[in-house]
């Protein structure tokens, strides 16, 4: 089982990688309305959902795992 601290630092990769993908997202956005692309639109809409949903959840189940623990 992994530990506390090795848990933390994979919540602070995937948090980075998440920044990185709002980022990204961000740019697409900038591309897709300079373009007028509706494709790309589609994609940057997916992906800035798909990213909220993972930084969400990766927020919840640590929330859950810090509840759950301190309750034993």
């Amino acid at each position: 089982m992994a530990s506390s601290q090795e848990r933390s630092s994979a919540y602070g990769v995937l948090s980075d990688w998440g920044l990185w993908l709002g980022v990204v997202d961000l740019l697409l956005l900038i591309f897709a309305w300079a373009t007028h692309s509706l494709t790309l639109l589609t994609v940057a809409i997916a992906l800035g959902l798909l990213t909220l949903v993972a930084q969400i959840s990766t927020k919840l189940a640590a929330a859950f795992r810090g509840h759950r623990q301190a309750g034993r």
